[in-house]
């Protein structure tokens, strides 16, 4: 993986939160479940990402 790929996959700045949570989803790092607590506009908003993605 080059540093490139390593700063986009690992970027955590919060605007771009919903891309890093939804690039881990697909990946399978990450189930939505495991983001319980969040609004559910965001959780919309990741799961509408990965099955774009898909």
């Amino acid at each position: 993986m080059s540093n490139k790929q390593k700063r986009s996959k690992y970027d955590y700045k919060y605007s771009v939160l919903i891309f890093v949570f939804a690039t881990l989803s697909k990946q399978q790092w990450l189930e939505i479940d495991d983001l319980e607590g969040w609004s559910s506009d965001k959780i919309e908003n990741i799961e509408a990402i990965v099955n774009i993605e898909r």
